[in-house]
């Protein structure tokens, strides 16, 4: 309608918002003002307010000053399309929090809690894990070099059960051998009585390992057969 109307409707809405200026306030505003047309006059005193509220007795009286005008971001957006529209550039000049701020980024995530109660796993050359098939340690040595890496080795096998002598057990039996039918005999039948220790049935796992074991020990050397018995 008029320049004056302009300021001084906008002088009555930072008095009664103390400063604050909302999208639906600045929007009415601009109608005001677009009843017969928007006049340079009119849009300075809308889009570049500072001169006149500077000096303005009103706002001065009400403690307001260019500091404690604030747009919200409706606001802002209808300013900057009008000021697009016709012309205006800068937008609210000299009010520095005229400018909505854009919200920034939220906190990110705190810190990883430090796990409490933990316990230090030492020195790599410290580490072994031993198992039923492997010995794994976690260094390998490279002339005077010490690199990490994931080391697998036979564990050594010992055998869960009692060390048996069967030549010994069997002695007697053995003594009375003078043949090779005898001799045949024989270990068909310590093979035969034995059966369940020389199959390791109870020294699970690595049940193959025992046997071998088992077998290579227990078979009776050459020189325990009696030389002129194999020959009758």
């Amino acid at each position: 309608m008029s320049t004056y109307g302009v300021q001084t409707r906008f002088v009555d809405l930072l008095v009664r918002e103390r400063g604050r200026v909302s999208k639906a306030a600045f929007s009415e505003l601009v109608a005001y003002a677009r009843d017969r047309g928007i006049t340079s006059g009119e849009a300075k005193a809308l889009l570049q307010p500072a001169a006149y509220l500077r000096t303005n007795r009103v706002l001065r009286s009400s403690g307001i000053g260019l500091d404690d005008v604030r747009l919200d971001q409706g606001a802002w957006s209808v300013a900057a399309s009008l000021g697009q529209e016709l012309g205006v550039s800068p937008l609210f000049p000299d009010l520095p929090h005229a400018r909505p701020t854009s919200p920034g980024p939220g906190p990110g995530p705190g810190p990883t809690p430090t796990p409490a109660g933990g316990q230090s796993l030492g020195p790599a050359s410290a580490w072994k894990i031993e198992t039923s098939g492997a010995v794994i340690t976690f260094e390998i040595k490279a002339g005077d070099r010490t690199y990490p890496a994931v080391v697998l080795a036979n564990p050594t096998w010992k055998d869960p059960e009692p060390a048996r002598d069967l030549v010994a057990e069997h002695k007697a039996e053995l003594d009375q051998v003078d043949s090779l039918a005898k001799l045949a005999a024989f270990a068909r039948g310590v093979a035969s009585r034995e059966k369940a220790y020389f199959e390791a049935g109870g020294a699970k796992p690595l049940l193959g390992q025992r046997r071998n074991q088992r077998r290579l020990v227990d078979q009776p050397a050459a020189g325990d057969v009696d030389e002129d018995a194999t020959r009758a």
